[in-house]
């Protein structure tokens, strides 16, 4: 981190507390020292601050971490430290022009440090002094994400996407790992019954049988960036699939059917 200081043109008496690059725009920058946010737009020579109405210049906040969207540059989460009662995360979605209080019913505990989840549905994770939480576009307020992770401080959360896991790095009690949420925003529906995709999880060979498909039909499969990874056509109801060229890890799998298209996750073990 002081390396990467030394590196933008910022205030050389401003000690930063974090700093964020931004992935659909590598130009784009987002730091913060104990009042100010601020943001470059050209790799770090100048800066500007975009405060906006965010509650901090006034000593009795601080920015904790600041998440980003992977394609939109525009939308940002900033976390709050300290033990200000309904103060606890901020989102815009205009660069930080003006901001919105996200907090919901958090704890008033501080919020150390947050992860944006590529590809979701605006999925962001939090880790606070008891635990993780997560919020995305779905749903109206902040959940608990600690099945089996003690009530700890989380200082630092990473996703490796390779193997679908949220890691976090506790004060005191070590390293934890666990799936995270959701895969590329793309949720798998329960009632949907147009197509069968079997042995899951396997090798790579799958069966799919569909029921409602026109000759042709597209599959195509995701992996945990959004990314096409494979693509084939179908043509009758019963089809064997090899998609042993793939990765061992988690997927989603499309196709169009009468009913619009459909998703289901799939799993390849190696």
């Amino acid at each position: 981190m002081r390396r990467l200081e030394r590196l933008i043109s910022l205030n050389p008496n401003s000690a930063l507390n974090t700093l964020i690059q931004s992935i659909s725009d590598p130009n784009t920058f987002f730091t913060s020292n104990d009042d100010t946010l601020f943001k470059s737009s050209d790799g770090g020579s100048t800066w500007s601050s975009i405060n906006g109405n965010l509650p901090i210049g006034n000593g009795a906040y601080r920015i904790s971490a600041i998440a980003v969207s992977n394609v939109n540059k525009d939308k940002i989460w900033v976390t709050m430290a300290g033990y200000n009662l309904g103060d606890k995360v901020y989102y815009t979605n205009n660069g930080g022009t003006s901001w919105a209080n996200v907090s919901g019913t958090l704890p008033n505990i501080p919020v150390n440090c947050i992860v944006y989840q590529n590809g979701s549905n605006d999925l962001v994770y939090i880790g606070t002094d008891f635990g993780v939480f997560y919020k995305d576009n779905s749903m109206n307020d902040w959940q608990p994400y600690g099945n089996g992770l003690p009530n700890v401080i989380v200082n630092e959360l990473e996703i490796q996407y390779t193997v679908g896991k949220l890691r976090a790095a506790t004060y005191g009690r070590g390293l934890w790992e666990t799936d995270i949420a959701t895969t590329i925003g793309i949720y798998e529906n329960p009632f949907a019954n147009e197509i069968k995709l079997y042995p899951n999880p396997n090798n790579g060979k799958f069966i799919i049988e569909t029921y409602s498909t026109k000759p042709d039909t597209k599959i195509v499969v995701y992996n945990l960036l959004g990314e096409n990874v494979f693509e084939t056509k179908i043509n009758l109801n019963r089809n064997e699939i090899d998609m042993q060229i793939l990765p061992a890890g988690n997927y989603i799998l499309s196709a169009e059917t009468a009913k619009g298209v459909q998703y289901k996750k799939m799993s390849i073990i190696k």
